[in-house]
């Protein structure tokens, strides 16, 4: 499988794309004024202690309160003991920000403290020494295994990262040397420091890019910025000396993202319905509770076995697309996939497998559940940053994030409720309605019939102002004479 990392460096705004045999997999922006807290260890003030559920503010010196909750606390009583037992109101504590601020959400915490390099991750006050999971091989996870137990003290824990499969004893030694050194300098400043302080800073978006991602899998990583090339280049040098061949400036007239074909994908990132091949289409909707996605045919299935069959190959096409999209626009929490139904258990466990090594290749943690009789698939996914759709979006001013809205004549109707109520006040008055143009429209349609009939109900003479900075679904009902608007 070829692989590229594409980086596009904006005045307002950086992005990275991640091209998987040059298909768009994974897209992160990052904007300059949303500075990127995950990864930093801060010495905070404990605010609050809430017993009731099991959890504490910190102050961390940001606007919103960190939270705590007591799963997040490395302590082997944790489990066990009530969180107020752990801590009071003004403790100093050393805490990771694990969970970026979401919406009315300040960052989420934690103190099992870790400090990642490029190969391994360090736990100071532990005795873990794990390799990841997305290394499937049993020999080389015992050899990186038997490595980092030969350099590894007591007191300090070790995750090897994903990135140090295949790589030299050497490496993981002067990655851990590094490690090491960041963690006594640490242990300065935080004896220093008063708390709410920040205590380190993880890398910036890009190099956390490199260090997570560019490895020798990456067939080459592409940025159109001079400034941001030579700033990775030198990161590199001193981390991943052997890649740094990879690392290309584009420097063409066409935008970077147009020539590699990246623009195009990204615009249908922000599309409700999604059309895919032989007829199939997905329809991803986010509510409040949850991300539902629905898997439409689109067309006649046949009948029968060949319609179990044509059922099956419809719902693996729309399985591995799933997989990408949400990879793509980072989806999180709970997700409901909502498959066209299946007779066969075989078919049911065949779309299942399908999805899961759809999914192999994604960086964030998940868990799925069989596919059920009703042909839906539930599964959770890892929540690290608000999501692209949150991250490029707002709510529409319109209809508030619902997607549609009033109907004309469903204004109308709302207008003439408001007329009843104010009745004895127009009466023999000049009443002008201000509106949006589409009702507009509907309410002068045939001879503005509908303005004769308020006329005669309501005794009055009524002229119609379209004005297009009015939300549709609102108006104003105004006293020509003195200019007033009626409540």
């Amino acid at each position: 499988m070829s692989s590229k990392i594409v980086v596009n460096v904006q005045t307002h705004i950086t992005r990275i794309a991640l091209l998987e045999d040059e298909k768009l997999v994974e897209l992160l922006v990052e904007y300059p004024d949303a500075t990127r807290i995950v990864g930093n260890i801060y010495k905070g003030k404990v605010e609050r202690v809430l017993p009731g559920i099991q959890s504490v503010f910190v102050d961390i010196g940001l606007k919103k309160r960190a939270f705590l909750h007591i799963s997040d606390i490395s302590t082997d009583e944790a489990s066990s003991l009530d969180v107020s037992a752990l801590f009071h109101k003004g403790d100093e504590i050393l805490v990771k920000v694990i969970k970026e601020p979401r919406g009315t959400k300040g960052p989420r915490v934690t103190t099992r403290i870790s400090i990642a390099g490029r190969y391994l991750v360090l736990i100071p006050h532990s005795n873990v020494l794990g390799v990841s999971r997305k290394i499937h091989s049993a020999r080389e996870r015992f050899r990186l295994r038997k490595i980092a137990k030969e350099f590894t003290p007591n007191g300090f824990g070790i995750i090897v990262r994903t990135i140090a499969e295949g790589k030299k004893p050497v490496d993981l030694r002067r990655d851990f040397s590094e490690l090491m050194e960041t963690w006594e300098r640490l242990q300065v400043k935080i004896e220093k420091s008063v708390a709410p302080a920040l205590i380190h800073r993880d890398v910036g978006f890009t190099e956390s890019i490199v260090r997570d991602i560019f490895s020798s899998d990456v067939d080459e990583m592409i940025l159109d910025s001079r400034t941001e090339y030579e700033r990775v280049y030198r990161y590199i040098k001193e981390t991943a000396p052997n890649l740094a061949s990879k690392l290309i400036w584009y420097n063409g007239k066409e935008p970077i993202f147009d020539h590699y074909g990246i623009e195009p994908e990204i615009e249908k990132i922000f599309t409700r319905k999604l059309q895919l091949k032989k007829g199939v289409s997905i329809v991803i909707d986010h509510t409040e509770a949850l991300t539902a996605i629905d898997v439409n045919s689109g067309g006649y299935l046949g009948r029968g076995k060949d319609k179990e069959q044509t059922i099956l190959e419809t719902n693996l096409i729309a399985a591995r697309e799933i997989a990408r999209q949400i990879r793509l626009r980072d989806i999180g929490g709970l997700i409901v996939i909502d498959f066209i139904g299946m007779e066969s258990k075989e078919s049911r466990q065949a779309v299942y497998q399908e999805f899961k090594r759809a999914l192999r290749s994604d960086r964030a943690k998940f868990s799925i559940l069989p596919i059920s009789d009703f042909g839906l698939i539930e599964m959770t996914r890892q929540r690290v940053r608000p999501g692209l759709f949150e991250q490029t979006t707002e709510p529409c001013p319109y209809c508030s994030g619902l997607g549609r809205i009033l109907s004309p004549d469903t204004v109308i109707a709302q207008i003439e409720r408001c007329l009843l109520r104010q009745s004895d006040n127009i009466a023999g008055k000049d009443i002008t309605v201000v509106v949006h143009p589409s009702v507009a429209c509907e309410m002068l349609a045939n001879n503005a019939q509908l303005l004769h009939e308020f006329g005669r109900s309501f005794r009055s003479r009524f002229d119609v102002l379209s004005d297009i900075t009015l939300n549709p679904s609102e108006f104003k009902i105004i006293n020509s004479a003195t200019g007033d608007e009626l409540k």
